[in-house]
């Protein structure tokens, strides 16, 4: 029989994600920098990366993209990119908002990697777009400046786009999101996936006003300290999934399931398959599913909205208001 999680595992785990991280690649300590100029789409173009347009951006370089007139911006579909730096910046407040896209490549995966430590940067209004087969690989422990998104744009069985993080803490800043699908499509088996490295733990902290959501199948430990959410907010979609799997997953944010609608597959879902412990807030909207098929504890407030559903699997602790005051404080 399988061993349950204690709390002693959540607090050592908790310790863990502040252990030392990996050095920076040596390659990384002062890259030179190269700036799309966007003549074409196509990263492995010369043509589009100044300062002289004689250099395609590789290992050991950082990579600057702002808005740019032509509205050109790179997707990567012939080979995938291995670079130290990458920063997404609408540049021009009236231009348009950079993204790069990493796509598949004759139905083979392709990756963008990013080798640094504290490499990745993704402005306001700016988004990295991962299609089936593609792929984002941090391979540095350290903070995600995030203001924009990263967007599991495309999915399919067997083909789901992916987000691996290091061993270590990846820390999310700003207030961007995490988005899983953000089309029409509410098939359950499609959805991102954010992952491990397959040798170590990984942890990604959520930032007070960063989010995740859409559909996700979240296999890696998680700090959640801002919002967890299979609903987009902005942009609400139904049939969304999001998976709580193998790490624990801890945090003083919020943990909502909403934005789902009636009908066969329309319901938004929050699905519970690892230990969840939170300090936050719990919300079930109209047509969310809270499905809990492992522990569930500490949270401060339970809140069902009308048609809202919760069920617990047998042998399962499901334990609510935990984190109250329990005393008067007087001047």
């Amino acid at each position: 029989m399988n061993a349950k999680p204690s709390a002693i595992a959540f607090v050592c785990a908790c310790l863990g994600l502040f252990g030392a991280a990996p050095e920076v690649q040596a390659d990384c300590t002062n890259p030179p920098l190269y700036t799309w100029i966007g003549e074409n789409t196509n990263w492995h173009d010369v043509d589009n990366w100044g300062p002289n347009q004689n250099h395609i951006p590789t290992t050991g370089d950082a990579v600057y993209i702002p808005s740019v007139d032509s509205n050109l911006y790179p997707v990567i579909t012939s080979n995938s990119v291995e670079i130290c730096a990458l920063e997404l910046d609408k540049s021009d407040p009236e231009g348009s908002a950079p993204t790069v896209t990493v796509d598949e490549h004759a139905s083979t995966y392709n990756t963008l990697t990013v080798t640094g430590r504290n490499g990745l940067v993704v402005g306001a209004n700016c988004a990295i777009r991962l299609m089936k087969h593609g792929g984002l690989i941090l391979e540095a422990a350290g903070t995600v400046e995030l203001d924009g998104r990263i967007v599991f744009a495309d999915s399919a069985v067997q083909q789901r786009p992916f987000l691996t993080l290091p061993a270590g803490a990846t820390m999310l800043t700003g207030s961007g999101m995490i988005l899983g699908r953000d089309d029409d499509s509410g098939d359950e088996e499609e959805f991102g996936l954010i992952l491990g490295d397959g040798q170590h733990e990984s942890w990604l902290v959520v930032g007070p006003n960063n989010g995740l959501h859409g559909s996700l199948w979240i296999d890696v430990g998680l700090v959640n300290n801002g919002v967890v959410d299979p609903n987009a907010q902005d942009a609400p979609t139904y049939g969304r999934r999001v998976y709580l799997y193998c790490l624990p997953k801890i945090g003083s944010g919020r943990w909502d399931v909403t934005g789902g609608a009636s009908g066969e597959n329309q319901e938004n879902k929050l699905i519970v398959l690892a230990p969840v412990a939170g300090t936050g807030s719990l919300k079930v909207g109209a047509y969310g599913l809270l499905d809990i098929q492992n522990h569930m504890t500490g949270f401060k407030k339970l809140e069902l909205e009308g048609n809202a559903q919760y069920s617990v699997l047998q042998n399962v602790l499901f334990d609510v208001n935990r984190f109250v005051r329990t005393c008067a404080h007087t001047e």
